[in-house]
């Protein structure tokens, strides 16, 4: 490894140090000794994930950039681990080489296998219990108790491992056809490991589908690999197969349903719920045996890893859970993946523009050159700048403001801002809020300064439009982001209800909105809220909580 790659993947290793130190020293010494030996988890999380938000600029597209401008083999990766599951300073990282001919999986496979020789006692589940996943982990090339568990799979999918008769214990014995396996070369034995894993990645993710629809097979993984597409496709592809429409299904305000429709909407959640387990599934099936484990695929997270909110998370999924119940923990779905160098090799497949990343454009040669990046505090303020000089329309976390008015009364008017991310119907029930509007009968939306049918959106109830229809691209379930406010600025919102505003009922009430731009979000600020409001306006408001009082 040459001088300038060493600095380099030092800092960028202690970038990732640093600020997992900085969550753990406040935690209590019985969790740490628990949560530590997962700490690969997080690091594997941390990887993927991009340092810049909806740019491709995560750790491991940075390693690939670094080894390229350094003259590393090809395939070259780095993985963090512990030398001591008590001394959290002890922390370092390794380079892992990835080849056709030379992977660590196969010499991982080989080892675990001659761990489990003769037999092997197993826990309850006829898996590892949490200490000899970890204990075993460190005779491997990645000390993650997650990656035992994957080559335990397979070599029990291979039949390497059957169950024994036993009494009191659950043990597995190694077959007489273990010696032939792993007498294959080790080019031949990744074909059959992969070949297994492709099996238990279609058979596991077709059992976590939600209703009983055909869609994983092997065939289909293959395609998935070397075929990329973003997880919202997949799951998008999944449940319209299952009659359902993703976009309105994710946007829909299912927890507050009518009354005479709580069964029906029992039934949406529990699609809600089964999109959440099989995204969880993908990573654990797909994303990280395909990608972390076998570097055949490289997934990208859009959004930064926030170390502390995750590490919260992992600490309340473990909790006082054994090993193999804390599955949310650990796995989350990636936005997207690219196929790796190794991985078209592999399958034999051409490199195209929609397939792979070419991570010698992710940063310029010169920034490396310049050695900026040789430091943390180098690396902190590279990636502030580059934050600094995305454009507003290009990151996800910005919020809209908008002018909105009474038509009756223009005097009434408050500047609401909410995340580009939410939806229509989100910005509705703020208004109705804002405007202490109860009761409503119905609203829609006009992309326009008229009531026109051309640039209405629908805002009819969630459960009339989560199947699949031709109105549902005309809905408020739409992200505010979808929208072109840059060529019309303005819409219209018309609400059938009763307005405490008026003395007499209304049938209708409008309001006129105009966008005013895009701007970052305020730390800490909760959106959406209310930033600014006339004085007839805030009168009014005045009133109410004191009526309310």
């Amino acid at each position: 490894m040459s001088k300038i790659l060493s600095i380099h993947l030092h800092a960028l290793h202690n970038m990732f140090r640093e600020d997992l130190v900085s969550v753990y020293e406040d935690v209590d010494p019985p969790m740490l000794r628990k949560i530590l030996p997962h700490s690969p988890a997080i690091f594997r999380r941390w990887y993927y994930s991009t340092l810049i938000e909806n740019v491709h600029f995560s750790p491991a597209n940075l390693v690939d950039t670094m080894c390229q401008f350094s003259g590393a083999p090809p395939g070259t990766y780095i993985v963090s681990e512990l030398s001591s599951f008590t001394k959290m300073p002890q922390m370092q990282f390794r380079m892992l080489t990835y080849s056709m001919d030379a992977h660590p999986v196969v010499a991982d496979f080989r080892k675990l296998v001659d761990i489990c020789t003769p037999h092997i006692d197993l826990c309850e589940e006829w898996c590892f219990s949490d200490s000899q996943a970890i204990k075993y982990a460190k005779k491997l090339s990645m000390r993650d108790p997650e990656y035992v568990a994957f080559l335990l799979d397979i070599i029990c999918k291979m039949e390497i491992l059957v169950r024994m008769p036993s009494l009191y214990v659950q043990r597995m014995q190694i077959t007489a056809e273990a010696d032939d396996i792993l007498a294959l070369s080790d080019t031949a034995l990744l074909r059959r490991i992969t070949d297994t894993v492709i099996e238990l990645a279609a058979e596991g993710l077709q059992a976590a589908l939600p209703a009983p629809v055909s869609f994983f097979s092997p065939e289909h993984i293959r395609e998935l690999l070397v075929a990329p597409q973003t997880t919202d496709d997949i799951l998008g592809r999944v449940f319209s197969a299952m009659g359902y429409n993703l976009d309105v299904l994710l946007r829909a305000d299912i927890f507050d349903p009518m009354e005479e429709l709580m069964e029906e909407a029992e039934q949406m959640a529990e699609v809600m719920s089964g999109i959440f387990f099989l995204g969880i599934m993908l990573d654990r099936l797909f994303f990280t045996p395909f990608g972390h484990f076998l570097k055949f695929i490289r997934p990208v997270y859009s959004v930064p890893f926030n170390i502390e909110d995750e590490t919260d998370h992992f600490f309340d999924e473990i909790g006082d859970l054994e090993y193999g119940e804390t599955m949310s923990a650990f796995f989350a779905p990636c936005t997207s993946y690219t196929t790796t160098d190794l991985g078209l090799e592999f399958f034999d497949a051409e490199k195209t523009e929609e397939n792979y990343l070419d991570t010698r454009f992710v940063l310029p040669s010169e920034i490396l050159d310049s050695g900026a990046l040789g430091s943390v505090v180098g690396l902190r303020v590279f990636i502030e700048a580059a934050k600094a000089a995305v454009p507003l329309q290009e990151r996800a976390d910005t919020v809209y403001t908008f002018y909105v008015s009474y038509q009756e009364h223009p005097d009434l008017w408050m500047h609401i801002q909410i995340r580009k991310t939410a939806t229509l119907h989100e910005l509705f029930e703020k208004i109705a809020e804002a405007f202490d509007i109860t009761d409503d009968l119905g609203y829609d939306f006009y992309h326009s300064k008229k009531e026109s049918p051309f640039t209405k959106y629908e805002g009819t109830p969630w459960q009339e439009s989560s199947k699949k229809s031709k109105a549902s691209k005309k809905h408020t379930s739409m992200m505010l982001v979808e929208i072109d406010f840059e060529h019309m600025p303005h819409m219209v919102l018309t609400i059938a209800c009763a307005c405490l505003y008026r003395a007499h009922k209304a049938v209708m009430q409008r309001f006129t909105l105009d966008w005013l731009g895009e701007d970052e979000p305020m730390m800490k600020e909760y959106y959406p809220h209310v930033s600014k409001m006339s004085d007839a306006a805030r009168k009014l408001f005045d009133e109410h909580e004191d009526f309310e009082d």
